[in-house]
């Protein structure tokens, strides 16, 4: 699965390359769409926001532990 892991300040991050099939996202490979989530206090991850490239979820992710 494709990804980035991080985390600055007690924020633990993690962009995922995504597809959407059959009204579910999935991990893919081949993504059609990257997301950023946010690993929550008890331990679930929490979707903040998609992006059509891995730059634009990367850039987005340094901002909020920058």
């Amino acid at each position: 699965m494709p990804g980035w892991r991080g985390g600055a300040m007690g924020i633990e991050l993690d962009i995922r390359g995504n597809v959407l099939r059959d009204g579910h996202v999935e991990p893919s490979d081949a993504p059609e769409f990257w997301s950023v989530y946010r690993r929550e206090q008890d331990g679930c991850w929490c979707w903040l926001a998609d992006f059509d490239t891995r730059a634009e979820a990367v850039t987005y992710a340094g901002g909020l532990h920058g």
